[in-house]
């Protein structure tokens, strides 16, 4: 059994997934299994608390991570995967 319930999206996600319903489906399977998954997601959710926490302690704002987003998307596509100092072995 489904049952539609409505969240809050930005205008730009909100038409997408009205223009797409197999999407909005296949995103509500996501997560009805991502809150299923019960400790883990607690967890996650935990450690992205503090993590926030954390950075708003560090005077990160909201406004600040919006506008290096913003550059970082104005920058020319790498030639190495965004993990690639992290995931590569030494």
């Amino acid at each position: 059994m489904t049952i539609d319930v409505p969240i809050p999206l930005d205008d730009v996600a909100a038409r997408a997934l009205q223009a797409d319903p197999a999407r909005r489906q296949a995103l509500g399977r996501l997560i009805s299994h991502w809150l299923q998954s019960g400790s883990q997601v607690a967890a996650l959710l935990e450690a992205m608390d503090r993590l926030s926490a954390h950075a708003a302690a560090a005077g990160l704002t909201e406004s600040i991570l919006n506008d290096e987003l913003a550059a970082y998307k104005r920058e020319p596509p790498s030639q190495e995967p965004p993990c690639a100092a992290f995931c590569s072995p030494p």
